[in-house]
């Protein structure tokens, strides 16, 4: 199958490759199948991109490789909705949001994208109780003022 993307041209693809989401990203409930496009070789940063809607896509990117101490636990709920039996099936990414440069990228940490990798099931998971913001800086340390400033000109 191919789908005709705007930003990376025509992609071919299989069933196998797509990921179902039980409920859709937040806010794009209606979008349920994508694809998770590797955009380095490192694994660090992916575009996930919805096979319905071709102009819909996210950039997202692996948490624990900018917060190595990020740590949830996942909702019971989570976990028979997706039909996780070994927390190995499991790969965690979180949305990216972008202004002018990498630097001043956000990503969503308190709404991470959990996916069972064994079975291609996925769904947003908005974490309870727990000091994580919609709009982390992506680069931990990155001077407080900083951001503050960021936040203040937008």
């Amino acid at each position: 199958m191919v789908i005709q993307t705007s930003r990376f041209g025509d992609i071919e693809y299989s069933e196998e490759q797509i990921i179902h989401f039980t409920k859709g990203v937040l806010g794009f409930e209606q979008n349920k199948q994508y694809l998770l496009l590797p955009i380095d070789e490192k694994d660090t940063f992916y575009f996930l991109q919805s096979v319905e809607d071709a102009q819909l896509g996210f950039f997202v990117v692996n948490p624990f490789l900018f917060y190595a101490d990020y740590d949830f636990e996942l909702p019971i709920a989570a976990v028979e909705e997706l039909n996780v039996s070994s927390p190995n099936d499991v790969q965690i990414v979180c949305i990216l949001s972008s202004t002018n440069s990498l630097k001043e990228s956000t990503m969503n940490l308190k709404a991470p994208i959990v996916l069972n990798i064994a079975n291609k099931k996925a769904m947003q998971v908005v974490l309870e109780n727990v000091g994580y913001l919609i709009k982390h800086p992506l680069f931990p340390d990155q001077d407080e003022t900083e951001n503050l400033k960021t936040k203040a000109v937008k």
